[in-house]
């Protein structure tokens, strides 16, 4: 009896890279893009929506940057994933989508303005070290917004940036340096921040309208107030309703 040749594993995988070949190559073809110094710029999408991942490379060339506006207003998109190394994402590139989760990848050194703005689906984000400011109204009514985890090396929170999310507590990284005028504003279900760092810059208006923000930002500033006298500060935590510590 006569052994039939056996396939070999070339033979067996390769229906199922021609099959990832074609996923690509449709990935590619819901995006708009432009050519800048050997790298890619997607400047637009056109595709269906619901899960939608940003390509490592088209035509051979490194997707480093998500232009502005790109996604703005495609509600049917409902999570992004990042296949390269993206070190921009553009002013209101996710802005009125359905994003539920975002995790910013630790390639990306500028996150601009505006960028997922009134997300109301949107339930957690992490932004990594890697970006060091984050823009005016970046975040800003993200309404079930409840989880934000900011990672150390962050170091200045945009004007407006996190104003009229869900969130109850949050903690800044002692990375950060600069709160801005209203980077917490209206804020309903804050009610605890834990710095661990020591004496970052907050505007007076930083938690405007925030329950308990006049107490909190004044207890906040008082526990700070040890590192000009040469005490250490780290891991403070200050609930923002809570009266303790005030003289």
């Amino acid at each position: 009896m006569t052994t039939p040749p056996r396939a070999s594993s070339w033979t067996i995988k390769l229906p199922c890279l021609v099959v990832l070949l074609v996923a690509r190559l449709a990935q590619a073809q819901d995006f708009t893009y432009a050519t800048n110094n050997g790298t890619i710029i997607i400047t637009g999408y056109s595709g269906p929506g619901g899960p939608v991942i940003i390509p490592d490379t088209i035509n051979g060339l490194p997707v480093t940057a998500i232009g502005d506006a790109v996604f703005k207003q495609k509600f049917n998109v409902t999570s992004v994933t990042f296949r390269g190394s993206i070190t921009s994402i553009g002013s209101w590139a996710f802005a009125y989508t359905s994003v539920t989760n975002m995790v910013i990848p630790n390639s990306v050194t500028n996150l601009g303005d505006y960028v997922m703005y009134s997300c109301y689906g949107l339930l957690s984000v992490v932004i990594p070290g890697s970006v060091p400011n984050i823009g005016s109204f970046a975040f800003s009514d993200c309404t079930h917004l409840g989880n934000i985890t900011l990672l150390d090396g962050v170091s200045s929170v945009g004007t407006n940036a996190f104003a009229d999310d869900n969130f109850g507590s949050m903690v800044i990284p002692g990375s950060v340096t600069n709160l801005a005028y209203e980077a917490f504003a209206g804020c309903y279900n804050l009610s605890s921040l834990y710095f661990e760092g020591d004496a970052p810059y907050a505007d007076p208006y930083a938690f405007y309208s925030t329950p308990g923000s006049d107490r909190g930002v004044l207890l906040a500033r008082r526990q700070w107030l040890g590192a000009y006298l040469g005490r250490s500060s780290r891991s403070a935590h200050r609930d923002l309703g809570s009266s303790s510590g005030a003289d």
